[in-house]
């Protein structure tokens, strides 16, 4: 999911906010005056292999399931690096000097991207600081300047920053990609709002976690497609390694939703054997599982023919998982959310959600089901449903439980291999 702080991100012109620059704001932004010649060898001077490759990504990631704030962040440090080749602590300190007219004073805010009054007070805190005597707030006011410097220089060269390294932009229609000969149709993607609405969110927990999933997988399917030399092996195995994981949560969120979610569902609401048919729940559920072997039965063809058509007998039979899975989902949230919302209170899905966590925690695959759960979530998300679980502050088992399938979560290998792949593939076009 994107971040607020990578969303809407006002589009780049290549140039300063008035179109020109002076040698003031030539000499605070160092190399940033001659971005227009700046070529995509001297960028990449500038930065060392590992921060290429994870440009690359970011920049691609951010095309397809969009970044978190840390990744965004780090895209533009790194952009920053790029432009300026300086740090920002160094053009602040360039800021403070006296400057020689009123014209240059306006020149250091433009390029700063800060306030006269953020300025002001940048200046106080450096006659402090050479004085031995600066505040807690002093260095926060410091590090709220850098962050702003940083933010104003990836806001006014962003279009540069993906002309450097020839990302291609991407559109709102369905992308067609292909492995080696094969169409590949990535589709528009998204999750379900959550926490506006109780009766949905029963559902949409379970929904989301395996809606982001399948992002992801379309990430490795594009990734794949994107390269200018063939598949290999060790792909063949990374995507099957991750798909092992996958296949294992998507059939635990439906053991779950058919132990806890649809019992409690018809404990208070008399679903009608019509209803049941419209549905066909376990039918359909029956059909998913079924076609989520045969996706993984595609495996058996590794090591026996290329692996560019593995992983397009791959792609082929998670089409129709994906199909099926989607109209499951749609049908859920026409017909049983409306009966939810009449029945409970959102006080009851919370001991519903306790009852789970309960469950859950005790089995093998806990850390895996729990962490995809919550992943797609946003910060206030995942807090607000955590401190549900929870419930008091002094429930410090319930708290170390939830920490402790984190903590596991965190180390599963199943989250990396996207990131593996794509970076891999930036790696092999370098």
């Amino acid at each position: 999911m994107t971040s607020e702080a990578d969303a809407d991100l006002p589009k780049g012109r290549g140039t300063s906010q008035k179109g020109y620059q002076t040698r003031t704001e030539r000499h605070m932004l160092s190399n940033t005056g001659d971005r227009k010649t700046l070529t995509a060898s001297e960028a990449r001077s500038r930065l060392s292999p590992d921060e290429i490759v994870q440009v690359t990504f970011l920049l691609r990631m951010r095309s397809d399931r969009g970044l978190s704030e840390v990744e965004a962040q780090e895209l533009k440090e790194i952009s920053f690096k790029v432009l300026t080749d300086r740090d920002p602590a160094e053009l602040l300190e360039d800021a403070c000097k006296p400057e020689s007219s009123a014209g240059e004073h306006r020149m250091h805010l433009d390029a700063l991207g800060i306030s006269e009054e953020e300025l002001t007070e940048l200046k106080r805190v450096k006659k402090s600081s050479q004085m031995g005597s600066v505040t807690r707030r002093e260095l926060l006011h410091i590090e709220l300047c850098k962050q702003k410097l940083i933010d104003h220089c990836f806001t006014e060269n962003w279009k540069f920053i993906k002309q450097l390294f020839d990302f291609e932009e991407t559109t709102m229609v369905p992308k067609h990609l292909g492995v080696h000969g094969t169409e590949i149709a990535v589709p528009e993607i998204c999750l379900a709002e959550y926490g506006k609405d109780f009766a949905s969110d029963v559902f949409n927990i379970i929904y989301n976690g395996i809606l982001r999933e399948a992002i992801d997988l379309y990430a490795i399917l594009a990734s794949l497609k994107r390269r200018t030399v063939l598949v290999d092996p060790e792909d063949v195995h990374a995507v099957f390694s991750w798909w092992i994981d996958f296949r294992i949560f998507v059939i635990k969120s439906f053991e779950v939703e058919d132990q806890f979610i649809l019992p409690w569902v018809t404990r208070r609401v008399n679903v009608s054997k019509t209803v049941m048919q419209q549905t066909c729940r376990n039918l359909r559920r029956s059909r998913i599982a079924f076609k989520l072997l045969k996706v993984s039965n595609t495996e058996e063809f590794e090591g026996r023919m290329h692996p560019g058509e593995v992983i397009n007998r791959f792609h082929s039979a998670w089409e129709n998982v994906f199909l099926d899975l989607k109209s499951y989902f749609q049908d859920t949230h026409r017909i049983l959310v409306p009966m939810v919302a009449r029945a409970y209170q959102a006080t009851d899905k919370t001991k519903l959600e306790k009852e789970i966590f309960n469950y859950l925690k005790g089995s093998d695959e806990a850390d895996l089901v729990a962490g995809l759960w919550v992943r797609w979530m946003t910060s206030a998300q995942r807090k607000s449903y955590r401190k549900g679980l929870v419930g008091n502050i002094f429930n410090l088992r319930a708290s170390q439980d939830f920490k402790n399938l984190e903590a596991k979560f965190s180390h599963r290998e199943h989250i990396r291999i996207p990131e593996m792949i794509i970076k891999k593939e930036a790696l092999l076009e370098d």
